[in-house]
């Protein structure tokens, strides 16, 4: 009997600090455009490996590696970042019991107008009702024009042109998905005004160009 109890005690103990990790790795995001936490990974899809030091993974993943969406920085080699591609979500994160190990990701940032908001670089899976030939500055047009209309995507897919994805159901900002930086995506969703009619501020944008060219995420 004192066996047992002692294996369930050591099972639950596992288990709740387990739990204990996931839940701490997903609730401390610290950074804006780089989000990082610590003691945590993102398993698979690396594209690549530097032996640098953990404070030069997000500049790098951001700045200079055109596939790179979020990353794994462990003390291996004295100090090793796995880069990594892919949609990716800050729940996808796992616990890695490795001292000074840091995970993270990059975020999309957002251009406010009025009645959308947009981004370069990112997707919304799903939800598709509608897809037509479209330049990229009229698609955000296309879907407030549209009732049924809640979200869209653009791509320039390769052969095809620009095409607008209309897609319904409602989005936000924190269920759009980042995609490689090379891929030239468009996502974008409609605000909901708010009772006294208030919209939001109008913000410049920086212009969509249609020549860029990337696979379908849809």
């Amino acid at each position: 009997m004192e066996c047992t109890i002692s294996w369930l005690t050591f099972y639950f103990t596992i288990l709740f600090y387990t739990i204990f990790d996931v839940t701490t790795a997903q609730n401390n995001w610290k950074g804006n455009e780089v989000r990082w936490s610590k003691n945590c990974d993102f398993p698979g899809n690396n594209i690549g490996n530097q032996t640098i030091g953990g404070e030069h993974c997000g500049t790098i993943c951001q700045n200079t590696l055109a596939e790179c969406t979020h990353f794994t920085f462990t003390l291996f080699q004295g100090g090793t970042c796995w880069f990594k591609s892919g949609p990716v979500s800050p729940v996808q994160a796992i616990p890695l019991l490795s001292p000074g190990s840091v995970c993270g990701f990059l975020t999309i940032s957002w251009v406010h107008e009025i009645g959308l908001s947009w981004s370069h670089h990112c997707t919304f899976p799903g939800g598709d009702f509608e897809n037509q030939p479209s330049p990229g500055a009229l698609c955000g047009p296309m879907c407030m024009d549209n009732p049924q209309c809640t979200h869209f995507v653009w791509t320039n897919v390769e052969g095809q042109g620009g095409i607008c994805w209309m897609k319904s159901g409602g989005a936000t900002r924190e269920s759009a998905i980042l995609t490689p930086g090379a891929r030239g995506a468009v996502c974008g969703f409609r605000h909901n005004r708010s009772p006294n009619g208030g919209v939001p501020i109008v913000t410049s944008s920086t212009p969509w160009f249609d020549t860029d060219t990337c696979e379908c995420v849809c």
